[in-house]
């Protein structure tokens, strides 16, 4: 059996804007919210990569950290997929950028795989019923926003409660 590390990109949400979402998620009745300190915005889920990959992986982040600078981004709305309530990117052409230069590289090392759900980038927010559909919250979700000025290569450790998100690396964006 092959040793291998369950693996993903992604933007970290800063805790300053899990702090402005917290007290409005607190009040949406039938969710399980995730820990704040999980929050991000998925790039693209690797999955199980062998050990001796990981460093073909740091090795690319650090490609794109230098092809890509820094941007801000926004939110829209919530949504629900697959019984998971979703805060979605207002403004998603960076990331979906960035996405695409992961998966065209990712490819060459034999990486890749196709997704399930067509990528929407998003902040997973938490677990909810089936039928939940989200309230309307009188919150304007577009006037929170945040600078994006690294990325980030994450293992996911699972828990007994919750998943942990630990950084193997990070990169700055610092492309022209």
């Amino acid at each position: 059996m092959f040793d291998t590390k369950r693996t993903f990109i992604a933007i970290e949400v800063p805790s300053s804007i899990s702090d402005t979402l917290s007290p409005v998620l607190f009040q949406i009745r039938g969710v399980q919210l995730h820990p704040t300190k999980n929050f991000h915005i998925t790039i693209k889920f690797i999955g199980d990569t062998p050990v001796e990959s990981v460093a073909q992986l740091e090795s690319l982040m650090g490609f794109v950290g230098s092809n890509f600078k820094p941007f801000s981004l926004s939110f829209s709305h919530l949504k629900v997929i697959e019984s998971r309530l979703r805060l979605i990117i207002k403004n998603p052409e960076m990331v979906a950028h960035i996405r695409e230069t992961f998966e065209h590289n990712l490819k060459k090392i034999n990486l890749y795989h196709e997704d399930l759900i067509p990528f929407e980038p998003h902040i997973t927010l938490g677990k909810v019923p089936r039928d939940f559909q989200p309230p309307r919250l009188g919150f304007d979700f577009s006037k929170v926003n945040f600078p994006v000025n690294e990325i980030g290569l994450y293992e996911t450790i699972r828990g007994q409660t919750a998943a942990e998100f630990v950084p193997l690396k990070k990169v700055i964006l610092k492309g022209k």
